[in-house]
């Protein structure tokens, strides 16, 4: 789990309400920047561990997969090259699989503004129409819950707004791909995203 997130205010004031207390805060635009800016000498290496990921067992057994800085700052390099200066970035409360930490540090850096929703409280149906009132461009989502998710649309609806579908974890289905081209605009693009395992 995360336990720092460093931003601005306008991300901080976005964000404060949907992340759980044990999370520090810290305010970029309330640094005080008369402190020593003396380097505390603090020495990491690009193999310390950054966090461990806990597989769901697909392949056979969950096993834990360690990430270090090195694997971090690359993916986070290949992502952020899905990102637009104006992307409204979805992010479900929780994290339950290693990508939308990704896309948060991604998001974060980036200055864009992250919009929350919690699916467990919310459900399913709200999620729709959380998608369009928020107006989402990048939608991050696992294939099944992208599966659950389109079997609850009417036949009509779209969301043209959603320039990138980010869809991660487990196996993705041709049917993924019709639903795509069904309810999102025709220039929106599909990010695949791949388990650990």
């Amino acid at each position: 789990e995360i336990g720092i997130i460093i931003s601005n205010s306008k991300i901080i004031n976005q964000i404060k309400s949907q992340i759980p207390k044990y999370i520090k805060l810290i305010n970029t635009d309330k640094i005080n920047w008369d402190l020593s800016l003396e380097n505390p000498k603090i020495v990491y290496s690009v193999d310390n561990l950054v966090q461990i990921m806990y597989t769901s067992g697909s392949t056979g057994n969950p096993k834990g997969v360690m990430l270090d800085y090195y694997q971090l700052i690359h993916a986070i390099s290949l992502k952020k090259k899905d990102f637009l200066p104006s992307d409204k970035v979805s992010m479900l409360k929780g994290f339950y699989f290693p990508a939308p930490i990704i896309t948060l540090f991604c998001a974060v850096f980036a200055g864009l503004e992250i919009v929350f929703y919690d699916l467990q409280k919310s459900g399913m149906v709200g999620f729709s129409e959380w998608i369009k009132k928020s107006e989402v461009t990048y939608l991050s989502v696992t294939a099944s819950l992208f599966r659950k998710f389109v079997h609850t649309l009417d036949e009509t609806t779209i969301f043209p707004k959603v320039r990138m579908l980010g869809l991660g974890a487990e196996k993705k289905l041709k049917q993924d791909l019709v639903n795509l081209r069904k309810h999102f605009d025709p220039s929106c693009q599909i990010r695949l995203g791949f388990a650990c395992t």
